[in-house]
């Protein structure tokens, strides 16, 4: 029910520094995230997990009152059509300023995502068709093989955008370079453009890009810096997963591949995703002045000493007007690629507060999360055989003794019999082998008849577990018999500590 709610509609969770999650529907305005968000975010007690790294308090600060659990009826309330988060500069400058809040991640609708209505410009979609025209026609329809995610990053100057790049990577698996939009506008191509006094248009750099994003290297995933920045950027944005999916009905996963038909390649389904990493104007210029003060000393350095390597110096730094320039345009940038929010995951990263604390909640914001990658009938499919690690791991000392219980009620005879082999046959090889930490016990069902019976099996393997110890059975076919090879571990007792060599210390 919950899944099914998720699917339909469009969510927001808000992540504190500490780690909790609130997840709020749509709905929410921002004034009403930025008023009730913090206080129940630091009030919230320990929440279920909706995933492998979601643990999320289900509340509704669109009325500012927590629900205890979320029914069909609570979920129609936030609106199934793509209804957004509005986290405009105002109340983005209010979230880092307090400090409060460590990220604002909405996720979108993703009920029938490659057919939803797309709104975009006339001229957005005209240009859009003439690019990929043209790419089609230089790489071939059938070599159009983008990548199966694509993270869109955006961020302030001096937000730490190429400190966090790799950590972003690190949580997403994406083992490529990312692409920096201002190292490619500077390739032969641009540069040559340039050199004719032609303006660098919309089309040229979407060119460019899409291009650059047929690279075989890219086609797991790539992270793309500072890309979209107009509103006919974001609009081509829309407009690349659309064709995405077109391609993907063309070179659809197969259900069966034949072994001659291994090597084909097929296009996975898209998956878009839009992060921003945001400061203050203030933090902002006082980054990038420092930096730039920073690199000059480190620069006079290189150069009286004759050791290592000079540091590029960015103009942009050295002047505090420049840099507020620079923070002008990004705000401008900003409220051009907002509305992306209502199509695909759109991470707002308060990167206001150290270093190291960006990067923690980064590598929690970006981990897999399968209610929200999966298709929804994957998961479906998935969640309804086989739970979730966690869920297993909380109930499993309470199975594990309940199971005991009826053993010694139900089962008394078998029970004590049991226990009496362990004792006899099992615990004398435990302790012989204390010091390596690890003994395997093998018994037959010919040699030990009690064994043919599985619940005889399943009632040792479980006392040695309540004991204590980490036990696998495996059951194998030998000579017409059954053999239960018991597997059991435990921590390993030190006979003399570990030496190290110290080296002798000069002076």
């Amino acid at each position: 029910m919950l899944t099914s709610a998720l699917y339909r509609g469009a969510w927001h969770v808000v992540r504190a520094p500490q780690g909790r999650s609130l997840l709020a529907p749509a709905a929410a305005s921002a004034a009403a995230l930025c008023q009730h968000a913090p206080a129940r975010l630091h009030t919230a007690a320990p929440a279920p997990r909706l995933g492998p790294s979601l643990p999320c308090s289900l509340v509704l600060p669109a009325s500012a009152r927590p629900l205890p659990r979320l029914v069909p009826s609570t979920a129609s309330t936030a609106p199934a059509a793509l209804a957004a988060l509005a986290v405009p500069v105002a109340s983005a400058l209010h979230l880092v300023q307090s400090r409060s809040v460590a990220s604002i991640t909405t996720f979108p609708s993703r009920k029938d995502a490659g057919n939803r209505e797309i709104s975009v410009s006339e001229e957005s979609k005209v240009i859009f068709d003439d690019v990929w025209s043209k790419v089609e026609e230089q790489m071939g329809r059938e070599n159009m093989m983008f990548p199966k995610e694509i993270i869109w990053l955006m961020g302030a100057p001096g937000s730490g955008k190429g400190t966090q790049t790799p950590f972003i990577n690190e949580a997403r698996g994406i083992t490529a370079p990312p692409i920096v939009m201002s190292d490619l506008l500077n390739d032969p191509a641009m540069v040559e453009l340039k050199k004719r006094g032609e303006l660098i248009t919309d089309e040229s750099v979407l060119l460019v890009l899409l291009k650059k994003l047929l690279e075989p290297q890219y086609e797991a995933g790539v992270v793309v810096d500072g890309f979209p920045r107009t509103k006919i950027q974001a609009d081509c944005v829309k407009l690349l997963e659309r064709y995405m999916y077109r391609l993907r009905s063309e070179h659809p996963p197969p259900r069966e591949r034949a072994p001659a038909e291994e090597g084909v390649r097929y296009m996975r389904r898209p998956k878009f995703r839009v992060a921003v990493l945001f400061i203050t104007e203030e933090e902002s210029v006082d980054r990038q002045t420092s930096r730039a003060v920073a690199v000059r000393e480190h620069n006079a350095l290189v150069r009286a000493t004759g050791q290592g390597e000079l540091l590029p110096e960015r103009p942009t730094d050295l002047d505090e007007d420049t840099a507020r320039e620079r923070y002008y345009t990004f705000k401008q940038h900003y409220a051009t690629i907002e509305n992306l929010k209502q199509f695909f995951n759109f991470s707002f990263i308060n990167a206001q507060r150290p270093v190291p604390e960006v990067t923690r909640d980064i590598l929690a914001e970006f981990a897999y999360q399968g209610m929200f990658e999966l298709a929804e009938e994957t998961h479906d499919a998935i969640s309804g055989r086989v739970p979730l690690m966690s869920a297993v791991r909380k109930h499993a000392r309470q199975e594990l003794i309940r199971r005991l219980d009826t053993y010694q009620t139900t089962s008394t005879q078998t029970f004590e019999r049991v226990l009496q082999l362990l004792d006899e046959e099992i615990v004398p090889k435990i302790r012989r082998n204390a010091i390596s930490g690890y003994v395997i016990a093998r018994v037959s069902n010919e040699r030990t008849p009690l064994f043919r019976d599985d619940e005889a099996v399943e009632m040792a393997h479980d006392i040695l577990t309540e004991r204590g110890f980490f036990v696998t059975v495996d059951t194998m076919r030998e000579g017409g018999d059954d053999v239960h090879v018991f597997h059991i571990n435990f921590e390993r007792t030190v006979l003399r500590a570990a030496t190290k060599t110290v080296s002798k210390q000069t002076a």
